[in-house]
């Protein structure tokens, strides 16, 4: 299996609601601004709660300050794609964050008819304002789950983190029509510094396995699209058809699509046994301004949204709980098409290909801060679920890593059995920074024979955040360069040949010995 050491923990990286996703071109803060009705830093009231079917969250926001556009009333109305907490049934747009009561956005915004705002080109235009642990309060951006494809040299400094006031005092004197650097941008904060905050801004659910269970019988997700193409796309059909070809034309996995021609709007899906819930359906054009703003090629801004809703009764496959989805979907944003045609419209291919991996339930396999960096293995870094898009002609073009992702969610018909349970997991120090493990060994009976164990970790004596360290294909395992005087906790699940996963074994823990104490011996306890 390839990169099994990491392939759970990043590409399969799945809520149990529905996982959207979205693609962009990072654009610079003048064009956000100039695009923008107005803007506003705002505190975070509360959340309206959703109903099944909901594709989108209201906020309640009090005004704070506001900086350009018509006077605002005290109190707002905020819609972000995504639901969060109804009954049964939820999208949840990946990069397109949960707002946390009490917290306070920076917020670039366009108004609906009915007066609730929008935040322009999605989670571009919200920014949260954070206390950092370096001490410094700063407006950032949280863009978990988006896919950045390559914009501009210049456009990349406006990842940076920004200072408040200088960041306030820029857009009140551009608003004003004065000249004014972006000396506000923090380019040399590294991301570490921005790990914890004092208050929360920014929320995501909880992740959680989903797949499509009808492939298990061989059905076929049909996929349709909205009649008359990406305007200036190229070929928009044929860039989708080759998408869907890529998934289903692997031999390794079972996922079956096909493409089932025009039709106005997706298919209704609020029950389980509604016939629309087995579908596929892109929208071009956005034609229903989902996405705020517009793309533009010299400018940047949002691609595309896609992903799939989700039932919250799980079902058990290979011994884990996974939630069916349902109804995939995907957006393409108006202006997008000059994207999409390029390199004879292999951007586009490559751009479908990837919302379609979002609606099968994958997320990235690097490049987000879910995932490892891309540059930290040559497998992730070609694989079409990375957070940044190859583009340049590759087209819908699977990586290594993919099929893996693939294999290990709709692994092939023939083994369905999963390997015995691993017991009597025990952990024992070797040195100060190393960790002996062993384990009773586990059994396979479906045919394609054990392949091996998955060992995973996390350290604090009641810590649940586990994440894989070892692929070890014997019942023992050496973990080494730990932290001398820490806790870890481990626990280890058998694999097969065909993928199948055994449930996990007990978990283990150990206090590993503090190092000895240097001469003179002095502020450990008071003085010694």
């Amino acid at each position: 299996m390839i990169r099994a050491t990491i392939l759970l923990s990043a590409l399969i990286l799945m809520v149990p609601g529905g996982a959207w996703a979205f693609s962009y071109v990072m654009l610079s803060d003048e064009a956000l601004l100039q695009q923008s009705e107005g803007v506003a830093r705002m505190r975070v009231l509360e959340a309206v709660p959703a109903a099944d079917g909901d594709r989108e969250t209201v906020y309640r926001l009090q005004r704070i300050e506001q900086f350009k556009g018509a006077a605002l009333e005290a109190h707002v109305a905020l819609a972000l794609p995504g639901t969060h907490d109804a009954p049964s049934l939820n999208f949840v747009v990946a990069g397109v964050p949960r707002l946390v009561p009490g917290g306070e956005v920076l917020l670039f915004f366009s108004r609906r008819p009915d007066g609730t705002l929008q935040a322009q080109q999605l989670s571009l235009g919200v920014f949260g304002r954070i206390r950092a642990d370096n001490g410094a309060e700063y407006y950032v951006r949280d863009l978990e789950g988006s896919a950045e494809y390559p914009g501009r040299g210049f456009t990349l400094q406006y990842h940076a983190p920004r200072a408040p006031a200088a960041f306030e005092d820029w857009i009140r004197r551009r608003v004003a029509g004065h000249k004014a650097d972006a000396d506000y941008l923090r380019t040399a904060v590294r991301s570490n510094q921005l790990a914890k905050y004092t208050f929360s801004v920014f929320g995501f659910s909880t992740p959680g396995p989903g797949r499509w269970f009808q492939f298990d019988s061989g059905s076929t997700l049909p996929w349709t699209d909205r009649p008359g193409g990406q305007a200036s796309g190229g070929n928009s059909a044929q860039q989708l058809q080759q998408a869907l070809a890529a998934w289903t034309n692997d031999p390794g996995s079972r996922i079956f699509l096909s493409y089932a021609g025009t039709q106005a709007s997706s298919p209704v899906c609020s029950s389980s046994s509604d016939p629309g819930c087995f579908t596929g359906h892109v929208l071009w054009n956005d034609p229903n301004n989902e996405i705020e703003g517009s793309f533009s090629c010299s400018i940047g801004g949002v691609l595309g949204i896609g992903g799939s809703l989700a039932f919250s009764n799980g079902q058990s496959f290979n011994g884990q709980t996974w939630y069916p989805r349902a109804r995939a979907r995907v957006v393409i944003q108006d202006g997008a098409g000059c994207f999409m045609a390029e390199a004879g419209g292999a951007n586009g291919a490559e751009l479908l290909a990837h919302e379609i991996g979002h609606t099968l339930a994958f997320g990235h396999s690097c490049g987000d801060s879910a995932s490892p960096t891309c540059g930290s293995s040559s497998v992730l870094n070609q694989a079409i679920m990375r957070a940044f898009a190859h583009g340049g002609g590759r087209g819908a073009t699977l990586g290594a890593d993919d099929l893996a992702g693939a294999a290990e969610a709709y692994p092939p018909l023939g083994d369905a059995t999963p390997p015995t349970v691993p017991t009597s997991l025990t952990a024992s120090a070797a040195g100060q920074t190393s960790i002996s493990l062993g384990w009773a060994a586990s059994t396979d009976t479906g045919g394609s024979g054990l392949a091996g164990y998955r060992v995973e970790r996390c350290q604090g004596p009641s810590c649940s955040n586990f994440q894989q360290v070892a692929t070890p294909t014997t019942n023992s395992a050496l973990d080494s360069g730990l932290t001398a005087g820490a806790t870890y906790r481990y626990r280890v699940r058998a694999v097969d040949g065909a993928g199948n996963f055994s449930a996990y074994s007990n978990i283990a823990q150990l206090l590993l010995p503090p190092l000895p104490c240097a001469t003179p011996c002095l502020f450990r306890n008071s003085f010694e």
